[in-house]
């Protein structure tokens, strides 16, 4: 398996008067389902977003659409310890667009 704890490589953040928007770019090297259903590639993915607070994120070189599928599940309907006791977790739910 060829997988790399990388943060995502560009950055923007945009302030206005009362909102912070974070956006980023993230190459996830051949992101497949037999990865994805790693528990620790899982987490690793999950908590960078979560520590990172990402309003956008545009993720690159993922080899379907269901395997970025589990990483969304896992963030809104966590079963990861470590991700369910996220500290300031947003109630908001994540959307994937493709």
């Amino acid at each position: 398996m060829h997988y790399t704890e990388r943060a995502p490589t560009s950055l923007l953040v945009c302030k206005n008067k009362q909102t912070n928007f974070r956006f980023a770019s993230w190459n996830l090297q051949q992101l497949t389902n037999e990865k994805v259903q790693n528990p620790s590639v899982n987490e690793v993915v999950c908590r960078i977003i979560l520590e990172n607070n990402f309003s956008l994120i545009g993720i690159q070189e993922i080899g379907n659409k269901e395997a970025i599928g589990y990483i969304v599940e896992e963030l809104n309907n966590p079963t990861i310890p470590l991700i369910k006791d996220w500290p300031n977790r947003q109630n908001g739910k994540l959307e994937l667009y493709s």
